[in-house]
């Protein structure tokens, strides 16, 4: 994550849902804009979502040029579990 965490692009989300009868807000970080290996950046996607998921992010999106990464391990490993209401 060497270059990668000077040029972070921050996100927040603010969510708003209703549960148990009563409102629930949260606000989420993320980042929406995120290099690795893949095009320009310095860092394996496993590398770059295991730092996110360490630094306490909640959503991160990866956007390599002109490359599509698969992402569904990551889920698995780093992924949040779904909440049961």
């Amino acid at each position: 994550m060497k270059r990668m965490i000077i040029a972070i692009c921050l996100s927040t989300l603010f969510c708003l849902g209703i549960v148990g009868g009563q409102e629930e807000q949260a606000w989420y970080k993320g980042n929406t804009h995120t290099h690795t290996v893949n095009s320009d950046g310095d860092s394996t996607p496993d590398e770059v979502a295991r730092w996110y998921k360490e630094h306490g992010y909640h959503f991160l999106v990866l956007s390599d040029h002109n490359f599509l990464t698969e992402v569904s391990g990551l889920n698995t490993i780093f992924g949040a579990r779904r909440r049961s209401y």
